[in-house]
């Protein structure tokens, strides 16, 4: 145990060292002049935004410098048991084995001088990511298995170092027979379900909710487009039978499907067919669907019509700013905003764990989280943001859960990687834009 665990503080020495050399500054403990958004400081607190800072960038160049398998999946040292930022903002790095000894001093004292706290966990990061999608492949193959059909969801807390199994139904009972008959590990704990993330409190307002457009009808002339810009978080809507009209999502990120095509990701669950018109508030024709992503990402890309201008930018009024096209890592702790039609610009949140189930008949995988979030805001903008440096892009907003769980994290949403790996596999190439 004690060579394994040399070697993987061996490579995370080798990676602080190499950081320490090309690490910005404004990312080292020592340097208190910190260049963090008015923003995030008054929603955060001064003290936690100056080392929240200081633990992404160190995680980000951590994940940077672990090898990769040939699908471009990190590889991470065996007794590695996951990073996360707490509640001060402090990134805590998770290690397996015995407790350190002498010839790991210098070791803890690099972490420490780097703004990093070393903890001892039982369990590797390989092993609960290993046993999380086992159960993910059970749920989808054989959810008909009465050990199975009685679970709501799964989630990989990489703070508690364990898996939750959420039960619909709990009893002693229940949970021995799944132990007997699936799966039995250490790191798997059960749980009375909380229930199933709702789509349908956030897919369709009620048509009377919008009585301004519910008694227009579109006319060739209102379907002409001028220029139009459709940012972040704004609302769509469809066109019924009758011409009327129903607001049913929100946009997500600027996307380019196939190196071709301009437009924008919004969730899976507010569309009903590719080819679907979309409209904005003016009752305009601004897009339509091309692709649809319902398992695991929940997950649609709407191309923008000529005339119509798409972007990243986000937040309310006076205080707008525009996400960079790139990824945002999604480790726990991390603080997120959400930009939805319903709910409005900038909710504050963070991410609690990984969690994954059945969706409106679908099994979907994503990140729980615990900004707020209400009817039509499916398919908003999930991002991360700093400083005009420190940003990104982390998912698009899903669902939420009507039963509030005990850390206050009702909201789920699925990352970039996700959505496209899907379209991936669909034949189709998606990229941030």
């Amino acid at each position: 145990m004690k060579r394994y665990l040399t070697k993987a503080i061996g490579l995370v020495l080798a990676i602080l060292l190499a950081v320490s050399v090309v690490m910005p500054s404004y990312v080292r403990a020592e340097d208190n002049r910190l260049p963090i958004c008015e923003v995030f400081e008054a929603t955060w607190g001064l003290e936690f935004a100056a080392n929240y800072l200081s633990s992404v960038a160190l995680a980000e160049y951590f994940y940077d410098s672990l090898p990769q398998d040939r699908l471009g999946r990190i590889m991470y040292p065996a007794n590695f048991g996951g990073i996360f930022i707490n509640d001060d903002g402090m990134l805590v790095m998770l290690v397996v084995g015995e407790s350190l000894g002498s010839s790991e001093e210098s070791f803890v004292r690099s972490f420490s001088d780097a703004g990093v706290l070393v903890k001892e966990v039982s369990f590797a990061y390989n092993d609960l990511h290993e046993a999380f999608d086992y159960l993910g492949y059970l749920m989808q193959n054989y959810a008909d298995n009465p050990a199975i059909y009685n679970i709501d969801g799964v989630s990989l807390s990489v703070i508690n170092n364990q898996i939750s199994i959420h039960l619909a139904v709990y009893t002693q009972e229940k949970v021995d027979y799944f132990r007997s008959m699936v799966f039995c590990a250490p790191f798997v704990m059960f749980y009375q379900s909380y229930g199933r993330p709702e789509p349908y409190a956030e897919q369709i307002c009620q048509l009377g909710e919008h009585e301004a457009f519910n008694h227009h009808y579109v006319s060739a002339e209102q379907d002409a487009l001028s220029y139009v810009h459709i940012r972040a978080g704004s609302p769509l809507y469809r066109r019924n039978a009758n011409g009327t009209f129903t607001r049913i999502g929100s946009s997500g990120y600027r996307a380019l499907l196939n190196q071709q095509q301009v437009g924008f990701v919004t969730a899976a669950h507010v569309t009903s067919y590719i080819g679907q018109q979309i409209f904005d508030e003016q009752r305009r024709h601004i897009g339509t669907v091309r692709v649809v992503a319902s398992f695991m990402a929940d997950a649609a890309f709407v191309s923008v019509e000529p005339g119509v201008g798409v972007s990243n930018i986000v937040g309310p009024l006076g205080q707008m700013r525009e996400i960079a096209p790139r990824h945002a890592s999604n480790m726990a702790g991390r603080r997120i905003y959400a930009d939805g039609a319903t709910s409005g610009r900038s909710r504050p949140g963070v991410i609690i764990e990984s969690w994954q189930g059945s969706f409106a008949g679908v099994f979907i995988r994503g990140l729980r989280a615990n900004y707020a979030s209400a009817s039509t805001d499916s398919g908003g903008i999930i991002y991360t943001w700093v400083n005009a440096w420190d940003n990104g892009i982390n998912g698009t907003h899903v669902g939420r859960w009507f039963y509030v769980w005990p850390d206050g994290g009702n909201a789920l949403f699925t990352n970039t990687g996700e959505h496209i790996i899907q379209f991936d596999n669909q034949l189709h190439r998606l990229d941030l834009h």
